[in-house]
């Protein structure tokens, strides 16, 4: 804001002089908002490998003190634009309040080559198999193993998908062999799979002890059983 003073004296003669007065915003109180973008979006190269059009939804800005309208959302390089190339492109959003603070946030357009023949699909290795004994009844059991390993000559880790057909930390039901099936998936929807077994072994129902000559001992399935025929000797 301009302030002007004037001097008068006693002719009436005057001279003025202007200076300004700046009020701040209070923004050390302001929030800033905050910005959450897209997940990375994946899409094939037209031929010739010279890039493509790709789309994605538009970044979630949200402020503690400013409404929607009040917000401003700006990307390095909008949703509907040509990408050039092959390869990861990083776009980085903006979001922007009425107090002029900021928060930013990047994703990932990933670019694969024109011709998925052209591309080299993931490797995946498989855990160990896997062994547990069943709960009271041959119910089965909870196992837990490893997560696979997946590799690709192009993309990153982050590019890479593994799922498996029942997840670790999962309930396996009954006794016996289950096969697990895992599978990778690159950037270009190549896949490759692999199989582990998770074996439930049965809780043990007997226990055979024939004290002559020689013992014989049948159907030793459990740690449990292993301590009851620890207790008959100790007898």
């Amino acid at each position: 804001m301009t302030v002007t003073c004037t001097c008068t004296d006693s002719c009436q003669d005057t001279d003025s002089c202007t200076f300004i007065v700046n009020v701040d915003g209070f923004l050390s109180e302001n929030t800033p908002p905050t910005i959450t973008c897209p997940p990375p979006v994946t899409v094939i190269s037209l031929p010739g490998n010279i890039g493509n059009i790709a789309t994605y939804n538009p970044p979630q800005c949200i402020d503690a003190e400013d409404n929607q309208n009040q917000l401003q959302t700006s990307c390095s390089k909008p949703s509907g634009a040509f990408f050039q190339g092959v390869g990861p492109m990083t776009v980085t959003c903006t979001c922007t309040d009425s107090y002029q603070d900021t928060d930013s946030c990047t994703f990932n357009i990933f670019k694969c080559l024109c011709f998925l023949s052209e591309n080299t699909p993931p490797t995946i290795i498989c855990p160990p198999p896997v062994t547990m004994i069943s709960l009271p009844g041959n119910i089965g059991n909870i196992a837990t193993y490893n997560p696979p390993q997946c590799f690709d000559a192009e993309d990153n880790q982050n590019q890479l998908q593994t799922s498996c057909s029942q997840p670790s930390g999962a309930f396996f039901q009954g006794v016996g062999p289950m096969t697990v099936t895992c599978t990778c998936t690159d950037s270009c929807q190549d896949t490759d799979s692999c199989t582990f077994i998770v074996n439930i072994d049965g809780e043990g129902q007997s226990l055979s002890l024939t004290l002559t000559q020689h013992v014989t001992l049948k159907n030793i399935c459990s740690r449990r059983d292993v301590l009851r025929l620890e207790k008959v000797f100790k007898r």
